[in-house]
């Protein structure tokens, strides 16, 4: 034992440090249940003040955009909202929606997206803003292929998509027409599923996307 200091003494300073170093703990452990997600953390959790000011003002704007957005119908994260494939008599061939709209809705988007995009001139740009979205188009022989995405995503991307998705169709059909898509929409539709889910690009590969539909069609043959 060290001069001048009792047991009762050396017992309280081992609590203190016990009590310090759990206290760090915890507060550690709440930021990362902060940064993680998944994890709820009730508004009674001890944080500093000056924390949770930071993070009200880093994001309360972007929160309040996306809720914005979601009121209007539009899930927000992902990357694209719908595709539609229409013809310039203004028939419609294709459609795939990544968003959860009511039949009526969507014969109404379709309806002035259409009437937009034909009534501008072929040397446009190919996107416009149109409500909080931006329109990427492009026209293949008779065929315009037209994709609604987020604000903030980028245009370019979302042409190079359009463009591989109809190097597949060529591939599968072989130089593909309006014709293809109208007596075998069923394998254009199985094509982008293979190609995109939910919006995104999942596979890249030509050669993949391809090789799996040639197994289905043979899976087909058999039965």
């Amino acid at each position: 034992m060290k001069p001048g200091y009792s047991g009762a003494d050396l017992k309280k300073q081992k609590c203190g440090s016990r009590k310090s170093r759990k206290s760090t703990q915890a507060y550690s452990t709440y930021i990362y249940k902060l940064k993680k997600t998944s994890t709820a953390v009730t508004d009674t959790a001890s944080v500093p003040g000056w924390l949770r000011a930071e993070l009200c003002t880093r994001l309360g704007p972007e929160a309040a955009r996306l809720a914005k957005l979601n009121r209007r119908g539009m899930i927000t994260q992902r990357e694209m909202q719908f595709m539609l494939l229409f013809s310039r008599q203004g028939k419609l061939r294709l459609q795939k929606w990544y968003v959860p709209l009511s039949d009526k809705e969507k014969k109404k988007i379709t309806r002035e997206l259409v009437q937009t995009v034909l009534a501008r001139k072929p040397k446009m740009c190919s996107f416009l803003e149109w409500r909080d979205l931006k329109i990427v188009y492009k026209r293949y022989a008779s065929l315009y292929f037209c994709c609604a995405i987020e604000d903030q995503d980028n245009e370019l991307i979302t042409l190079e998509i359009i463009h591989r998705y109809v190097e597949l169709l060529d591939k599968y059909f072989g130089s593909v027409c309006e014709l293809d898509i109208i007596f075998n929409f069923e394998k254009a539709y199985f094509i982008l599923d293979e190609f995109l889910l939910g919006g995104e690009a999942q596979e890249t590969s030509k050669k993949n996307v391809l090789k799996a539909i040639e197994q289905a069609d043979l899976l087909q043959e058999v039965k």
